[in-house]
């Protein structure tokens, strides 16, 4: 093992995680994540396999490197969340926006309404009814 001197310098970049609420309502499982100052141009969503996926990058708003820094919390850079929804949904009726830096992505759950609450019986046609939001 060989000894090293002199100082050191590295920067590590992590990707980092948004905090992030999730919870239904009677008509929809609600998303929410916190990314107060990411530019939605920088904001990537996709659904597979019941898991909620959103990238993106927060711009660092230093000028240079060239910076004395006395407290840094806020996590910059490339940042990801694999949201695995707690009900199947039905994808044609997702819904999101993106406003004061809460992306909320409204989701229709695909459970079918019957006597016990959650499969229909298959002779009945039923379509459940979504207000629109935002």
């Amino acid at each position: 093992m060989r000894a090293v001197s002199g100082p050191l310098l590295f920067v590590v970049r992590e990707v980092w995680h948004p905090p992030t609420d999730v919870y239904e309502t009677d008509e929809e499982l609600v998303v929410m994540l916190d990314l107060a100052a990411v530019s939605q141009d920088d904001l990537e969503i996709a659904i597979e396999d019941n898991v909620l996926h959103v990238r993106g990058r927060r711009q660092e708003p230093f000028p240079s490197n060239k910076i004395s820094v006395y407290r840094m919390e806020i996590p910059y850079g490339d940042f990801e969340a694999h949201i695995h929804l707690p009900v199947r949904i039905v994808r044609d009726e997702v819904q999101a926006s993106y406003e004061n830096g809460i992306l909320a992505a409204d989701l229709a759950p695909a459970r079918r309404r019957g006597l016990s609450g959650d499969v229909r019986p298959a002779h009945r046609e039923h379509r459940s009814r979504r207000k629109a939001h935002r």
